[in-house]
């Protein structure tokens, strides 16, 4: 009976269970879903439910009125599992489910359905690394939402999905950015919680909960630049508190980011907070005055690109062929339609203490040298060198998606990994036959390498790498030919280690960053064309298409370097030969 009724929860399937619980009765009833309680993860049919809604939401072949239906199904469902085990609260907080998920109405279901003692559980509760609820409602899941406004279908069911989730999606047409977001992002799910915790009297202490970074709900709120979240949590009473190991407080978080908006929320609350230093002795405002005078550190960047301005690029449109456009892409420097504000030029990093000073307090993206250098992948002699044929004999048979944008359903087709790597030996067959409506194909898998030995391969230094702590890391594999590459968007912070190859970058910091569903062909065509439609006319720039904002940060990566991009910065890559890649990011 167990797999059959987490079938119909999964699907939502309302009449059904109707049907279920009728035929167990009332005292059988609760016990069978106890049975259905999945015991590799000792998780119940309420996960089930929530998560089974959220598959829901991410369907974007569901017109509105199938999603609506959809939903008020899986609602009921919800509804009747809670209603019938009020008990399966205790296991494993689905609350703490429905907050990260963003799934509203379950959150006002289980916060009134529980008990003081069960509120007060769930609200205190910490996960693997030492984060509350309060924690995950506070920081914003921007890089999901933006997926779903540029791919989530029609308006009417992004708005069946907003509904749900407490977000209200810009126009279409608007470009998708973490301000926008921040915007259109609600926060009845935190105000909901702060209620809940007033109401079992948590207290101050609440608040002042730190994870395993030491970090506090405002400072998630502040590092994603959530200005109405940072008022919420202020007007609570959350604590300006420090971070270690910089002391910062959570306003130099979001000064380090640009979000100039939040530092103002700050100073209305309390204006001496702006006097608070970090303990390199730096104020939120002058970090804030450094990021809009340079984009950032002038450490590791050469800010000379004056020549980049020039838009003789040779030719009236975009040519795809090997010999021009990754020769041209392939020079630092080179002419731009659209120029960048500086390049990112390899720099060494001695310690920890280094990185965290220069680098990771400020948000400041930087490459790495010298990081790879006794790496088992990098070594030519030895077996664990990553050849093609050494991943064609660890992966070879995986099955993986393929397409010009990663985790894009729409664009991505199955494969494996021997036959992608065959056809990407056929004389760059990919890249010769790349057009503007057929960008070269690209693999970016998580999980591939933990199902072989290549991960033992990579030794990265664990005094540099440890902004993993607090939260889950993944390693994604890429696997590219040239001009393939990864659309532009943003999420948390991740190291870009290069094992073989070359690629460009584009980056732009979190204050005007973009998300994109354009392939990085397109994307780095417009910053070295001009919109993709360069003139010949275009002499001195006089008439050179440009756009607003488009401060951006221009990187070449070579084999065995590494790149730091922090949170929330915007990042395209364009493979300029075979490539291959690992992308370590913490989530």
């Amino acid at each position: 009976m167990a797999r059959p009724l987490r079938a119909v929860v999964t699907r939502g399937d309302a009449p059904t269970l109707r049907f279920l619980a009728a035929q167990a009765g009332e005292e059988r009833w609760p016990k069978l879903i106890d049975s259905a309680t999945l015991p590799s993860t000792q998780r119940s049919l309420i996960h089930l439910s929530l998560y089974a809604t959220y598959d829901k939401l991410n369907d974007p072949t569901l017109d509105a009125a199938t999603l609506e239906r959809n939903l008020e199904g899986h609602a009921e469902v919800f509804k009747m599992l809670l209603t019938a085990r009020p008990s399966i609260l205790s296991l494993w907080c689905p609350l703490v489910d429905a907050v990260w998920l963003r799934l509203l109405v379950p959150v006002r279901q289980l916060l009134e359905a529980m008990s003081d003692a069960q509120v007060r559980e769930c609200l205190t509760e910490r996960n693997a690394y030492g984060q509350t609820v309060l924690h995950g409602a506070a920081a914003a899941q921007a890089s999901g939402v933006a997926r779903r406004a540029l791919a989530g279908g029609s308006a009417a069911s992004l708005a069946v999905v907003g509904r749900t989730i407490d977000v209200v999606f810009p126009p279409e047409g608007t470009t998708i950015s973490v301000p926008v977001l921040n915007r259109a992002i609600g926060q009845t799910d935190l105000h909901l919680l702060l209620e809940a915790g007033r109401r079992v009297h948590l207290g101050r202490a609440w608040l002042e909960a730190r994870d395993r970074r030491g970090r506090t709900a405002l400072h998630y709120a502040c590092r994603a630049g959530r200005t109405r979240v940072v008022q919420l949590l202020l007007r609570y009473g959350a604590p300006a508190a420090t971070e270690e190991p910089w002391g910062g407080t959570c306003g130099h978080l979001a000064a380090s980011r640009g979000f100039a908006d939040v530092i103002e929320a700050w100073r209305k609350k309390d204006n001496s907070l702006g006097e608070a230093r970090d303990v390199y002795g730096r104020k939120m405002r002058d970090i804030l005055r450094d990021k809009r005078s340079s984009v950032g550190s002038p450490k590791g960047a050469d800010i000379s690109v004056g020549a980049a301005a020039s838009c003789e690029v040779g030719g009236a449109s975009w040519n795809y062929s090997l010999s021009a456009s990754v020769g041209d892409l392939s020079r630092p420097g080179s002419a731009f339609a659209i120029p960048p504000v500086r390049t990112l030029t390899a720099v060494e990093v001695h310690s920890r203490e280094e990185f965290v000073r220069d680098y990771e307090s400020i948000s400041q993206p930087v490459l790495l040298s010298k990081l790879t250098t006794h790496w088992a992948a990098f070594d030519t002699t030895s077996t664990r060198h990553w050849s093609f044929e050494r991943l064609r004999t660890e992966l070879g048979s995986s099955a993986v998606s393929v397409g010009p944008i990663p985790y894009h359903w729409q664009s991505a087709a199955r494969t494996t990994v021997e036959a992608f790597l065959r056809e990407m030996s056929r004389n760059n067959s990919f890249a010769a036959n790349a057009s503007p409506h057929a960008p070269p194909p690209f693999i970016f898998e998580n999980g591939l390498l933990d199902r072989s030995s290549l991960a033992d391969d990579l030794q990265p230094d664990p005094d540099i790498f440890q902004t993993n702590l607090g939260g889950v890391t993944l390693k994604q594999l890429s696997i590219s030919p040239p001009l393939g590459g990864a659309h532009a968007h943003f999420h948390q912070s991740t190291f870009n280690i290069l094992v073989r190859g070359l690629r460009r970058w584009s980056l732009r910091p979190p204050a005007i960053a973009r998300f994109e569903l354009e392939p990085a062909l397109h994307h780095f065509r417009r910053l070295f064309y001009g919109n993709g439609a360069h003139s010949q006319s275009c002499q001195g720039c006089g008439s050179c298409p440009e756009q607003d904002n488009e401060d951006w940060i221009d990187v070449i990566q070579h084999a065995g370097e590494v790149l730091y991009i922090p949170p929330d910065w915007q990042h395209s890559t364009l493979s300029l030969a075979d490539s291959v890649a690992v992308a370590v990011e913490f989530v």
